[in-house]
């Protein structure tokens, strides 16, 4: 058997100082944290003060007001308190909400607004069912709250409409574009609702329409701090689409004198073209006997040209007068 050299012997002694430095440090380290918890145990023993931070809740507000401000809308409460119990309440447990009643707290109006207020020092006894044995409040922050309350206000207001449209050849609304509802119930504070007028849809583009329409578009909603209601969030819009052909027919033309002679007159022609255009589903229903025509004389003053204006004095609603001529006839009295 061969006995170790000199190399071995070495390497072995230097294994086992290598060892022993480890065990030592690590029975260093140990008894680190084993300090270091005794010392937090004796630190967190002990009595401390903090703030401790609780949201505020207003119940029982009444159906015909809305809270639009609040001075706070949490309290900042100084407790003394040992350390494990702060330490917990801060960053280990969720406070629960200080409710205030608002229904039992005292209310002045100035106009359409409410004003209302408690000192916080009411609150003592509902912050300490929060608190447990030991725990000392030392102050609370604000001393008072400030409410102020609007009057809701209901306003009926009619739909803008932000909706384009494009046709093909030969096609026209056949009607106005409508909107159900045509109007929306806006709820919120009377000093903002006072200043509203009307309510927007959101812009939507229609192109090359050949057929009616039917669609729901959402309303610009208000900005969910303004504290505005709609009755909807969005209406139905209706484009009536119609296929439109140009027509045209004769009428005779008739006077309408402010003369209290009773006069005959004979015009130069007796009868004009009437240029319109039509929805082709209503071109059978065009009756020469819907359409009047009418040259106005005033007086002998403005008679010297022999020339009086024609109008169209009534024409069915479904069609659109687009040319009349001529546009002026002669005329001769007969007496």
């Amino acid at each position: 058997m061969k006995s170790p050299g000199l190399f071995d012997l070495f390497k072995k002694n230097k294994n086992s100082d290598d060892e022993k430095r480890k065990n030592q440090a690590s029975g260093f380290i140990i008894c680190f944290f084993i300090a270091i918890i005794i010392w937090l145990l004796i630190k967190l023993s002990q009595f401390y003060v903090d703030d401790i931070n609780y949201p505020i809740v207003f119940t029982n507000i009444p159906s015909n007001e809305l809270l639009v401000n609040a001075s706070d809308t949490n309290l900042s409460v100084l407790v003394k308190a040992k350390g494990f119990r702060l330490m917990s309440i801060k960053y280990f447990s969720r406070n629960s909400p200080i409710y205030i009643d608002v229904s039992k707290l005292p209310v002045k109006k100035i106009k359409r607004t409410y004003k209302s207020g408690i000192r916080t020092s009411l609150l003592y006894n509902v912050i300490s069912r929060n608190l447990k044995s030991g725990d000392e409040i030392i102050s609370i922050y604000p001393d008072t709250l400030s409410l102020l309350f609007d009057e809701l206000y209901n306003k009926k207001l009619p739909v803008k409409s932000n909706v384009k449209i494009s046709l093909q050849k030969q096609y026209l609304l056949y009607d106005s574009i409508k909107f159900i509802p045509d109007s929306v119930v806006v709820t919120g504070p009377f000093s903002v609702i006072n200043d509203i007028n009307f309510v927007e849809t959101t812009e939507k583009k229609f192109l090359l329409l050949d057929k009616k329409v039917a669609d729901d578009i959402p309303l610009i909603m208000p900005d969910v701090n303004s504290n505005i209601k709609y009755s909807t969030n969005f209406v139905r819009v209706f484009i009536d689409v119609e296929k439109f052909t140009e027509e045209s027919l004769e009428a005779p033309v008739n006077v309408i004198s402010s003369s209290k002679d009773e006069n005959v007159f004979k015009f130069f022609p007796e009868r004009v073209k009437i240029t319109y255009i039509v929805a082709l589903k209503d071109f059978k229903r065009i009756d020469t006997k819907m359409f009047t025509v009418i040259a106005k004389y005033l007086d002998d003053s403005i008679s010297d040209n022999k020339k009086l204006d024609v109008e169209v004095a009534n024409a069915p609603d479904f069609v659109k007068i687009t040319k009349i001529t001529p546009e002026k006839v002669e005329y001769i009295i007969l007496k």
